[in-house]
């Protein structure tokens, strides 16, 4: 198959940036005693949520590897850059990595279209869980769906609640109201209309405008594009207010707080990788379990979320090119990368095939849900969700590339 909250958001805001200028460089070799693995990450501000937990999980995996031999009979070295700050920030920080001999780079940069070409001309190997760059570059192997895609879902598992839903986004960011839109336009496809959408300010006094309209539109679900305490404080108010409408949520975006507000209680949560609480999946199994030995802070804390679930399957991926490319040098990952058909590594992410000379299009994504105070699965269970063909999704993702190449 071919391969939001708002920091997910932030990726969609690739559109507005134009390409960075590049240089080439030589790929990394990999035939020291090490394997260069370089983490650059949006690991603070507004789009770094779950960015630092994802770090500490990949840092978890190097560990786990290294126990475990290395890659290859070769120790794992390393690197993590926080590439949230002033403009310029990631590309120096992609810059650097490049410079010192990287075999790969693992992928959460939101603003990553920026400088994954720097990547491609000295062809180092991007495993991404950025939902755009793949959409513009072969050198990306993304771990997770496009942007598209997971409209698509939210939209989809909307539907299963009623076709009609409703909408607020944050007043404060311009490419919300594109999330808006597009939520109605992706709706359509789908057989949902949105029959409310509506401009949320965090200055606002309260959201009684909103709520009392969730209450007379006719909605049957809603979703909010807000930071997660906006979002928590519009759904407590419009709760209190009588509102009992479920919400579609995003995975990686729900904080563990939320299982015990009754106002979520029913709602649905579209996730870019296999529910990260689940260990009747392999790869999920696996995870938790190195968790208790090299990070057993994590388990069950505020940060447990798929944000950890991300940091473990780029590490996973890395394992998969090493294994099957039979070498580590930047090369030798590729080819491993190309034989993926349909690979899930063990369920821990929808089914992903890399065709060399091709951008890579994930359509599937997962769903689920918060039920009396717990986590717990959809219908869907654990498996992929794919509401849509690979063909529709592709379409919009042909689009969205050729505005960011214009």
């Amino acid at each position: 198959m071919r391969k939001s909250s708002l920091s997910m958001l932030a990726v969609g805001a690739a559109a507005a940036l134009a390409l960075a200028g590049c240089s080439g460089g030589d790929s990394g070799s990999g035939s020291g005693d090490t394997v260069k693995v370089a983490f650059l990450g949006s690991l603070s501000g507004a789009a770094g949520s779950t960015g630092p937990t994802t770090k500490a999980v990949v840092e978890a995996w190097a560990k786990d590897v290294n126990a475990r031999g290395g890659l290859d009979g070769h120790q794992v070295e390393l690197t993590a850059k926080d590439t949230a700050g002033p403009t310029g920030t990631n590309i120096n920080a992609a810059k650097e990595v490049i410079a010192n001999g990287a075999d790969v780079i693992l992928d959460l940069d939101t603003s990553d279209i920026q400088w994954v070409s720097l990547a491609e001309q000295a062809k180092i190997p991007v495993i991404g869980a950025s939902s755009v760059a793949p959409l513009i570059s072969t050198n990306v192997f993304p771990i997770i769906n496009s942007s598209n895609a997971q409209l698509f879902s939210v939209v989809s598992a909307a539907k299963e609640f009623g076709p009609e839903a409703a909408v607020g986004y944050a007043a404060e960011v311009p490419i919300a109201a594109q999330y808006a839109t597009l939520t109605e336009t992706l709706g359509k496809e789908v057989g949902v209309s949105v029959v409310q959408s509506t401009k949320l300010s965090s200055s606002q006094p309260d959201y009684t405008a909103f709520c009392q309209g969730l209450k007379s539109s006719g909605a049957e679900s809603y979703l909010l594009s807000l930071s997660t305490p906006i979002a928590q404080k519009v759904t407590d108010q419009c709760y209190q207010q009588g509102v009992k409408l479920p919400q579609v949520l995003y995975g990686g975006q729900t904080p563990r707080s939320w299982l015990a507000d009754p106002a979520y209680n029913g709602s649905v949560a579209q996730d870019i990788v296999a529910p990260f609480f689940d260990t009747s999946v392999p790869g999920v199994a696996t995870y938790r379990e190195a968790l208790k030995k090299y990070l057993p802070s994590l388990p069950d804390s505020a940060d447990d979320s798929s944000g950890g679930t991300v940091g473990w399957a780029l590490g996973k991926m890395l394992e998969y090119g090493v294994e099957h490319g039979g070498g580590t040098s930047s090369e030798d990952i590729k080819k491993g990368l190309y034989t993926a058909k349909d690979e899930t590594l063990d369920g821990l992410i929808a089914p992903v095939t890399y065709t060399e000379g091709e951008t890579t299009h994930v359509t599937c994504s997962f769903l689920w849900k918060i039920e009396n105070g717990k986590y717990a699965l959809t219908d869907a269970g654990a498996k992929p969700f794919c509401p849509v063909s690979d063909e529709l999704v592709t379409k919009y993702d042909d689009q969205l590339a050729q505005s960011l190449r214009s």
